[in-house]
């Protein structure tokens, strides 16, 4: 069985801007089937990160993230995607 759920990267973080305030929001993790999605938690909820800084909340977009080296790679589109220990460089 696959694990779809969100589950946070310790020790990493995502700045968010909505509105023009900036805040620091933990990143979290979801495998939707080829990689693991980078997302940001946001009050109860999460939005993924998408390219060009975007998110699934079009009044949101991020800035920048701060994860350990080589956590955070490009998927096909420009989105970040979170790579995980386990896996071979290029995958």
């Amino acid at each position: 069985m696959i694990d779809r759920l969100f589950h946070k990267v310790e020790g990493a973080h995502v700045i968010l801007r909505n509105g023009g305030v900036y805040r620091q929001a933990d990143l979290y993790r979801r495998f939707d089937g080829e990689q693991h999605q980078a997302y940001a938690r946001t009050g109860t909820g999460f939005v993924r990160l998408l390219s060009n800084r975007g998110t699934t909340n079009p009044n949101t977009s991020w800035l920048d993230i701060h994860a350990a080296p080589g956590t955070i790679d490009f998927g096909f589109l420009g989105a970040p995607v979170v790579r995980l220990d386990s896996e071979p460089d290029g995958a």
